[in-house]
C-alpha cells in the first residue's frame, strides 16, 4: 500500500509500538499507515512477525478507500469493515481458508483498483457529505484501458500509423511501452500512468485478454491458406475455419500483405487468431515460426 501510494522511503520512523524500533525494516511503512489512519495504533504492541488477518486487511482496504466513517458507523472492527469491504466487492474471490496469504493480498488489492473513493463535502459548515468520487486508480492518476494494440513503432494494423519507438497504439492512446511485439492485434487489459518528464502515458502493468484468441500449435495444423484454417481440436476432431481477405497477417511480428504457401503452416511454431471486435470474423492472423538447429 505504502508502494502505491509512491512513498517507497516514509522519513519517519517512529512507530509508537513497543515491538517495532526504529530500525525495523518496515518501520517506515508501518508509521505511515499509522499516520494514514489505516492500522490503528491503540494497542501498545503491533506483533510485526504474526500473519495479517482477513479482518486486518479488510481494515487497511476499506480505510484506504476512505470508507472508514462508514464502517465505523455500521459496527466498527471487525465486522463494519468486513460488511464494507464485502459491498465494495472486495471479498470477490476465494480465500486459501485460514490463515490471510500474499495471494488473498493480492486478490484483494486488484478488487481495490476499480472501487471508487469516498470524498467528503463540506457544504453549509454543518455536517459532511459523502460521495463515491473517481477510482482508486484515477484518484492516483492511474488509467486503465481494454483494447487492441494497433501498432507498434514495426507494424501498423487497421489503418493506423506506427508509433515512435518504445511506444504503442492501445485503441487511440499512445503509451510508453518496451518490448510490445507480442502484444501487436491482441486485445490487452493495460495500466498506465502519467509520465511528466515524457508528457505521454506509460504501461506499468499489461496483459493479453484471451477472449477471441484461438491458439494452436503448429502439429495440429492441417493446412492454412489464405481463405481457410483446417486443424485438429483437443477432442481430435477436424475443424474448419473460414478467412476473410480483410484479415491481417502478422509473421514473427512483421505485417505481410500475403506469403508463400509453405510459410503460412510453421514448421514449428504456432499460429493466434484473434477476433478482438467479437463480430465473429478473425482479424488478425499471427504466426509464429521457428527454425530448428541441430
Amino acid at each position: 500500500i505504502v508502494n502505491f501510494y509512491g512513498l517507497q522511503e516514509y522519513s519517519k520512523k517512529n512507530t509508537g509500538f513497543a515491538d517495532v524500533p526504529s530500525s525495523y525494516w518496515a518501520a517506515g511503512e508501518i508509521a505511515f499507515a499509522c499516520d494514514m489512519g489505516l492500522i490503528s495504533a491503540n494497542s501498545p504492541l503491533f506483533y510485526p512477525e504474526r500473519e495479517i488477518t482477513l479482518s486486518e486487511a479488510a481494515k487497511i482496504a476499506v480505510s484506504v478507500l476512505g470508507y472508514s466513517v462508514i464502517a465505523e458507523n455500521r459496527g466498527g472492527y471487525p465486522a463494519g469493515y468486513l460488511a464494507v469491504a464485502g459491498s465494495l466487492g472486495l471479498l470477490n474471490w476465494q480465500s486459501s481458508g485460514g490463515s490471510f496469504l500474499r495471494g488473498d493480498m493480492v486478490c484483494m488489492f486488484y478488487q481495490m483498483l476499480d472501487a471508487k473513493v469516498l470524498e467528503i463535502n463540506v457544504s453549509d459548515g454543518t455536517k459532511d457529505e459523502y460521495t463515491q468520487g473517481e477510482k482508486l486508480l484515477e484518484n492516483l492518476d492511474i488509467y486503465r484501458i481494454k483494447d487492441v494494440v494497433k501498432a507498434n513503432n514495426f507494424v501498423a494494423l487497421g489503418g493506423a500509423s506506427t508509433t515512435a519507438k518504445g511506444e504503442i497504439l492501445v485503441g487511440d492512446i499512445r503509451l510508453l511501452c518496451e518490448n510490445s511485439n507480442a502484444l501487436i492485434g491482441r486485445k490487452v487489459d493495460c495500466y498506465y500512468k502519467y509520465d511528466k518528464a515524457e508528457d505521454a502515458g506509460r504501461v506499468i502493468y499489461i496483459k493479453c485478454i484471451d477472449d477471441g484468441v484461438l491458439k494452436i500449435e503448429s502439429e495440429d495444423i492441417i493446412s492454412l491458406k489464405s481463405d481457410e484454417l483446417s486443424y485438429i481440436t483437443p477432442d481430435d476432431d477436424i475443424e474448419k475455419i473460414g478467412l476473410n481477405k480483410n484479415t491481417e497477417i502478422l509473421y514473427n511480428g512483421r505485417k505481410e500483405i500475403s506469403l508463400p504457401a509453405d510459410l503460412f503452416v510453421p514448421k514449428v511454431g504456432w499460429i493466434e487468431l484473434t477476433d478482438y471486435d467479437s463480430d465473429g470474423a478473425y482479424d488478425v492472423l499471427v504466426i509464429t515460426s521457428f527454425d530448428e538447429h541441430v
